[in-house]
Order: structure tokens, then sequence, then C-alpha cells
């Protein structure tokens, strides 16, 4: 019965079998289409310039592209034609493109620049001709090799040098090398039985130069109609071209050999230093193996692959004429094309033993084992579809393979046999030679004769029995330990291990390592206890599983790729991940053989070169694009370490790029603008804005991280200068201190100018006060007084001579008093005027009759006014008015407020100042008095900036008949 299910299974895998090639690896790619910006699927060829641009010639424009976009050029750029055919980069840097119909163009410094000798090549055109290869050497002479023309050199100065053989009557084209100073010349010859030219061709006839020297002439057979010629471009001291789908090698010698013979159409080849990459037309592209001149690899089948390009990151650039370009990070990194896996990508386990079988199983219960990367066998786990493959590991004593789901089965020599039924499992390891440990949600011993639980333990995550016999247990709750059949809990001498462990793995340099689900990856060596972060460079803290290589080595398994741990003790970490070509960033599982990396994702498997894997990356210097402000922006071409801007830029926006198309656009980078902020800002985008930057003097320094976090050794630096306002220049500071000090001067001079004008004012006012006081102290006034006293006296009135003199020594005393000052209260003012008044009135037996009266608004005894100023007044009043009437007379003094002013009247009912005038009396006394006066009030109101105002007004009646005097002047109201 046994024999009859072990038939049945190899029947079974026989078909199985039957399904899979034995080579079947591809590389992985990363398809870039129109939908990212290039302009057209129909790609002809590709290249990387010197500051690490990639350029795409197409049907439809040229296209730049730095990892983030392309940035496309049409003849609405400057283009002679859409379709350019080929690219290249001279010594200067210039970008040339070669167009349809032969005419070339350059990119420089940001513009696109017509060849200036295009004239010449559409005389030397026809119809049909075109370019098979193109140089520009450093005396800008340009070579350009034709398919119907020969080789046409255009000189520099403009003189064009046909450099096809007369001797090869019937050209047909010329190729050259752009590395070396190769090149060759062919022609069709028709076959003896017709010598039509459009006979069957036989062969064709081939002229070799070296240095523009003919070294060789060969005649190759046709094999087929397909006459298409390609070089390789080699640094080497022997060259590669393809003849009707072959490949020959032409040697230093001048031998030319078959080096590999194809059916397919070749379009075109590159070589490196082990390898020839071929592009065919419609049938992919392949690797030949320079040493076994076999295949080691195809790609991209039934698409026409018209270019293959290195960048200097080792990835490489595949271009199509149907399908857009493809790109993949390095051509060492390998999947297992659909015809291996089905619909089924998910890959769960990988493990394998140290004769190079590796073991694959996928979620769905298929398992592949393959030899040398060949695939040996392949079966199905269990039928049943809601079993999973949870565990694979290699019995190396019975050199078999343990697998498990919910059954355990051995997997040896294409035979799959089941061991247990109805075990469910998440991971297995040998206790004895016939004892296995299962790890579901109890810790169990298998063995055939019982299944024996043992005690102590929930949520068993996974077991590993190290070398020393010892077996430890990884659970929800943290690490156990198997002893006499009981587990034991053993981690309360760390938290570290008290969570969840999903994997254990033993490490020559320590006692053991743990993955966890949260704390990364912990080490345990003796009593110390420590563990490994994304703080100290790890992908992630979330550890999915571990695999110790035979250099010792830890690969760590994450949801954020692969890390490698190369010295465990100095911590040297290298990640990786999509950016290198992985299929996924959620890898389940990994296995090492002797030269290759099986790393197994939640998309597939990769099986990538370890050289690739762990050597170091480069790191590349960040390029300013542009720089914008709201008035101007200065793109790539025109930017330099040193910017002026202007002071009103309300912002600056930055835009930068690392030249990295591993991280194809996810690039870190941080910056600091040193003179403003010294702190490093870290950012994952490629432009920053800078709002409202005061003037000054700064340095924007950035600098960009690699696919494997390492950064820059030296940053891109700008300096930039914010002009200041012309507020803030010196310039402006110097005109300022000027200004100043021509206010100070200007107003000292000014001041000192017042002052004296104001020391001359009161100078004279003192002294029109001194005559003032002279003038109501006159000689008249004093003696009439007197001799009024006098005739009291003589007639005997005691009464009324003593009221008169008591007046008049009051009067004295204020006058006297009030001339002290410039300024006098005036209430005393009033009061001496009063007493001047009733003086005169007794002197003129009461002739005289007055008034005073002052605006209830005016505090007499605050307000000041300047003294002496009345009374002048008054005393004209009455010697000019009243005095000559033969009746008694009036004389009525008012005073009113009027805003900041004092309105003084003076009105009396006398002659007039026409009658007086006539009258030629007491002149001499006005002009001691009035005249006086009136100076001192314009001095007065130049003094307080007062306005001058006197009036004199002659008082008429209704027929014109003078009936007095009305006098009125204003004066400052001065408070107290």
């Amino acid at each position: 019965m046994l024999h009859y299910v072990q038939l049945i299974l190899r029947i079974g895998f026989l078909k199985i079998l039957l399904l899979f090639e034995c080579n079947a690896q591809e590389p992985v790619f990363s398809h870039i289409s129109i939908e990212q910006g290039i302009p057209s699927s129909e790609v002809y060829h590709s290249i990387e310039d010197s500051k690490g641009y990639m350029w795409f010639a197409t049907d439809r424009g040229v296209a730049k592209y730095d990892g983030y976009e392309f940035e496309v050029f049409t003849t609405d750029d400057g283009l002679i034609e859409n379709v350019v055919f080929s690219l290249f980069e001279d010594v200067k840097g210039r970008i040339w493109f070669v167009s349809y119909s032969m005419l070339l163009s350059y990119y420089y410094e940001g513009e696109i620049v017509p060849y200036k000798y295009n004239d010449i090549i559409k005389k030397s055109s026809q119809i049909g001709s075109q370019v098979s290869s193109f140089i520009v050497d450093d005396m800008d002479n340009v070579h350009i090799g034709t398919n119907f023309l020969g080789k046409i050199t255009i000189l520099s100065n403009g003189s064009v040098q046909n450099n096809t053989l007369e001797s090869v009557k019937t050209k047909r084209g010329v190729h050259f090398s752009e590395m070396k100073n190769l090149s060759f010349h062919y022609g069709i010859k028709a076959s003896k039985k017709n010598s039509k030219l459009n006979a069957t061709r036989k062969y064709t006839e081939f002229n070799f130069y070296v240095n523009d020297t003919d070294a060789k002439t060969i005649r190759l057979k046709n094999t087929n109609n397909q006459t298409m010629i390609k070089i390789a471009n080699s640094s080497g001291t022997s060259s590669f071209f393809s003849f009707s789908g072959s490949i020959y090698n032409f040697n230093e010698k001048g031998e030319v050999k078959l080096f590999y013979e194809s059916d397919s159409k070749i379009i075109y080849l590159f070589e490196t230093e082990s390898s020839i990459y071929v592009g065919t037309y419609k049938d992919g592209g392949y690797r030949l193996n320079k040493e076994t001149r076999t295949i080691d690899f195809e790609f991209l089948k039934n698409l026409s692959v018209s270019s293959i390009n290195e960048d200097n990151e080792q990835g490489y650039w595949i271009t199509t004429l149907e399908n857009g370009i493809y790109y993949t990070p390095n051509l060492y990194n390998f999947t297992l094309n659909s015809n291996n896996f089905g619909d089924e990508k998910y890959i769960a386990y990988v493990t394998g033993n140290k004769q190079d079988e590796v073991i694959v199983a996928t979620r769905d219960n298929n398992v592949f084992l393959f030899k040398d990367e060949n695939l040996l066998y392949s079966t199905t786990f269990s039928s049943n579809n809601h079993t999973q493959i949870s565990s694979l590991i290699y019995d190396s004593i019975k050199q078999q393979y343990v697998i498990a789901g919910k059954n355990i089965k051995v997997y040896k020599n294409g035979v799959l046999e089941t061991l247990y039924e109805q075990v469910s499992t998440r991971d297995i390891e040998y206790k004895s030679s016939d004892t296995l440990l299962s790890c579901m949600r109890y810790l169990r011993g298998v063995s055939r004769e019982s299944i024996i639980n043992y005690p102590g333990l929930k949520g068993c995550q996974c077991v590993e029995k190290l070398t020393n016999g010892k077996i430890l247990v990884g659970s929800m709750t943290g690490l156990h330990q198997l002893i006499n059949d009981s587990v034991v809990f053993i981690g309360h001498s760390s938290e570290l291990l008290q969570n969840r462990i999903v994997d254990i793995k033993e490490h020559a340099q320590v006692d053991y390592i743990i993955a966890t689900r949260g704390d990364g990856l912990v080490i345990v060596e003796g009593e110390r206890v420590s563990n490994i972060t994304t703080a100290d460079g790890l992908a992630s803290n979330q550890i999915n599983s571990i695999h110790v290589d035979l250099q010792n080595r830890i690969w760590v398994a994450t949801n954020k790729g692969v890390s490698l741990i190369n010295n465990i003790n100095a911590v040297e970490i290298k990640n990786i991940s999509v950016k290198h070509g992985l299929l996924s960033n959620e890898i389940n599982s990994i296995y090492i053989s002797q030269n290759k990396a099986w790393i197994g994702t939640k998309k597939g498997l990769n099986i990538v070169d370890l050289k690739i894997l762990t050597q170091k990356s480069k790191t590349f210097p960040v390029i300013i694009k542009s720089i914008k402000t709201p008035n101007q922006e200065l793109t790539a071409s025109k930017v330099s370490n040193y910017i002026k801007l202007d002071y009103n830029s309300s912002f600056i926006e930055i835009r930068f790029v690392a030249l990295n198309y591993r991280s194809l656009g996810n690039i870190k980078y941080k910056y600091r603008i040193k003179g403003l902020n010294e702190n490093w800002i870290e950012t994952n985008s490629n432009k920053v804005q800078l709002p409202s930057i005061p003037s000054g003097n700064y340095v924007f320094e950035v600098l960009a991280s690699n696919e494997d976090g390492i950064w820059n050794a030296n940053p891109t630096e700008i300096r930039l200068e914010i002009s200041y306002p012309f507020w803030q220049t010196w310039w402006f500071y110097f005109l300022n201190v000027i200004a100043v000090a021509t206010l100070i001067s200007s107003f000292y001079i000014l001041r000192l100018r017042r002052i004296r004008e104001r020391n001359r004012l009161n100078l004279e006012i003192t002294n029109y006060r001194e005559q003032a006081f002279k003038a109501q102290m006159n000689p008249h006034f004093i003696f009439n007084s007197l001799n009024s006293i006098q005739s009291f006296i003589i007639k005997n009135d005691k009464k009324e001579s003593n009221r008169y003199l008591a007046k008049f020594a009051k009067l004295m005393r204020l006058i006297l008093s009030n001339s002290q000052s410039n300024k006098v209260l005036l209430e005393d003012e009033l009061l001496a005027l009063q007493l001047y008044l009733e003086l005169e009135s007794v002197r003129f037996k009461n002739k005289l009759n007055f008034s005073i009266k002052v605006d209830s608004d005016i505090n007499q005894g605050s307000t000041l006014i300047p003294t002496l100023i009345i009374q002048p007044y008054v005393e004209n009043a009455i010697w000019h008015g009243v005095m000559h009437k033969k009746e008694s007379g009036n004389v009525d003094v008012t005073i009113e407020k009027k805003g900041d002013s004092l309105v003084c009247s003076i009105q009396d009912d006398g002659i007039g100042r026409l009658a007086s005038e006539q009258m030629k009396i007491e002149k001499s006394h006005k002009s001691a008095g009035s005249s006086i006066t009136e100076k001192r009030l314009k001095m007065i109101a130049v003094k307080h900036n007062h306005q001058f105002n006197l009036k004199i007004t002659d008082l008429k009646d209704e027929n014109q008949n003078i009936i007095g005097t009305l006098v009125q002047f204003s004066i400052p109201n001065i408070k107290t």
C-alpha cells in the first residue's frame, strides 16, 4: 500500500514538474511609463550624464529625469525634431540629440541650442539615410556614422570630411565605438548568380579601422536578411558587434570570430567586464556570460529592448520600443517568474542545507526544492485549502526536510510523506532524533508513539534547541525553558525577556539572540541582556524571523525590509528594502546559501547575489535645482554658490535633489541655515520654503541620505545674502547721522537766535517799561497832584488833603511795586488804574467820570498782564479827549476774554483825535505814553507768539459828528 501511495505521489510530482522551467529567473524591475511622466512609450536610447541625471530619447521629445520627475523637451523648447534617436554627452557637458533627419541640437546650461552647421548636414543627407553612431570629440569635431552615406566628419570650423573608402563600392554604412577609436565600414555584395544589387545577399564585406588605419577586411556570410549592425561600447582591447542576429568579437590582432549565434534580431549591445547585454527586436533582452558564452538570464520577453544603460549606482535602465522604461537597482537580484509560483506570491519559509539545496514553501502549500538555483523538485503539501505551511526545517542527520502545518510531513528525494496528522503547529524543532517539539498553543512533544503536552505555557510562538542541549521556548509572554518536561519562565532578569518572542537563534559571539515584536533584536550573553532597535539603525522593531549565516552575520526579517548585522558587537547594520530591488518590504523568511541570499516576501522570492547586498553603498551629493522668490527664479544653470536676494522677498523656496535612483524619490534630507538656526531639520521633501528671512548673510546647507541611511560626508552649501533695506544700510545711517547733526545744529542755532531775540525783546520791553514808568511818573502828573494836595491844605480841608495824599502815596507805592516786574496780577494793575482815575477825578473837580468793568470769566487774582500797559491809553483819553470839553466827560475801561486773549477797550466821549490834533496840545505827552505802549504791545505779541492787534476808532453819531474815541488792543491771557 505504501509503495502505491509513493507511486501516485511521484506521478503527481512529475505532472507538476512539467510546468516549470529549469532556469526561470528574471530581474526585479520597476516599470516607468507615460503615467510617471515620460512623453512616449517608444523610447530609443538612454544615457546618464556627468551630473547624474538620466536622459531618454523618444519619438515625442527628450526627457530628463532626477528620480522625482521628468522634464520634457520638445520642438517648443528648441528641439529640431521631436523624434530623437540617439543621445551623447561631450567633454564640455553638452547633451547632444540626434534627430530623425540627422539634424543636431544640444542641451547646455538649461537651454537647447541648434547645431550651427545643421545646414551642412542637410546638404549631405538623402531620403532614408539614418544615423547609426555619433560622437563629438574634445576638439568639437562632430563624427556621424550613417547607414547609407558612410562616415561624415564636420570639423569645428565647418569643413566636411567624408571618411568612407572608395574601395567599398557598394557602401552600406559605418559604425564606430564611442569608447575608443574603432570604426568599420561595410558594403553589401550580390551573389554570383545575379549581379543586380537587389539580388539575394550572400555575404557582406567589412573594413575595420583602428585610429583611422585600415586594419582588416573580412567577409561574413548573411545567415538571414537581418543586416542590422550594432557595436558594443568597450573600454577593453577587443570589441563586440552584431551582424545578422549573431555576435562577433573583433580582437586587438584584427581577428573576427563568431562569439554567439542567435535567431533574434539584435538592436542593441552593451558590454561590461564579464558580460554582454543584448537587446533584441520583440524578443526581450538577455545577458551573455563572456567566459561561458551562455545566457545567464533573460528579461522583458516579447518587448523590443532598444538600449541598456548602467548608472553610477550599478542600477540598470532598460528602454523599450513598446512599453517605456524599466529600472532595476541591480541585475544580480532575481525573482522566479510566474511559471514557478502561479498566482501565489506569498513565500512563507525558505531554508536549505550545506549542499546548496534550498527549499521554498508558499503559503498555499506548494513546496519547491532548488539546487544551484535550478528547480529540482516541486510538490503540493496539502490539498486542503484551509491548510497553510507554518514551519520548515532541515534535518541534517536524516537529510530530509520537515514541513509543518496542520500536519507534519517529511520531504526527501522528491517524495512527500506524512509523519503526523492533525497536529497543528507554528514552529517545530527536534528534541531528539525521534521526537519533535511542536509549538502552537502549547508546547508538545510529538513522536510516532505519542503526543505529550508540556505544562507551564500558553501561547507558544517558537522553539529552539541550543548546542548545549538547552531548549528555549518563546511565547506571547516572554522567554521560557523546557526543564524536566515542564516549561519554566526564565525571563525574570529583564523586561526585554517578558514580551512576545517570535524566533530564537544561537550565535557564536553570544549565547543566543531573540526576535521580538516591539523590542527589536534581543541579545543574551550570560547575565547581560541588551537589544538592538531602530535607534541603532534596525529597519523595524517588529521582527518576523532571524537567520545566522556561516560568517555569523545576522539577517533580520522585518515588516520594513531586511537588516543585515555584520558585527553584533560593533552594531554595523545595513538595511535592504524595495530600494535595493526587493519585491516587498514585508519579509517572512531568509536563508543564505554559499553566494546568494534567498529572501521570502509576501509578494514573491528574491534571489540576490551576496556581493551586492554586502557591498558599501555610495552617497550622492545634493544638487540645487532652483531658488525661487516672489521677484525672481534662478534655475539650476544659474544657481551658484553665492546668491544675493532682495530684502523684500517674503519667502525663499529652494528645490534640490540627490540623484539616488534606488530611492525613487523617497530620499531623506536634512538642512540648516547657518546664521539663523544651527540645528539640522530632517524632511522627506526635496524643497524647502524659508519665510521672512531677515537681512544678513547666511549659509544654506543640505545633506541627503542614501538607501542605506548613510548621509553625505560634506553638505551642499549656498551662501545667501539677503540685502538690507535702504533704511538699514550704512550710507543711510551716515545720511541719518548727518541729518540729525544738521537738525541739532540748526535747532541749536535757531534756539540760540530765539534766546538772543527773546533777550533782545525782554531788554526792549524792559526799556519800554521803564520809559512807560517814567511817562506814568511824569513831572506834570506829580506836580499837579502835589498842587491839589497844597490846595486842600490852604483851604484847611484836612480831611480831603489826607484822603488825597493817602491815595497818591498808595498809587506811587503800586507804581513802584508793579514796575519791578514785566507782568503783574490784573487786580494790582486795575487797582493802580483805579487810584489814578480817582486822583485825576478829584484834581479836575469831579469833571471826570470813569468806570472799570472786567468779564466775570476772568480771575483777576490769577491772571497776569504786562505792567503799565493800560494806563497810557487812559491818560490819553483824559488829556486829549475829556479835559477839553466844557462839560464833564466819561472814560470807560472794559476787559473781556476772547479765546486765549484779553481784549482791553478804553472809550471816552471827548473831542476826538482830529480836534485834538488841531489844538496842538500835549503832543509830547502822546509820544511819551501811547507810542511807547504800542511798541511794547508789538514786542509782547512776538514774544508770546500772539497776534498783534491795536485799533483806534473815532466814534461818530448819526450825523457823522465826532462823539469820542475807542481804543482796543489784545494781550495774551497768561495764568500764574
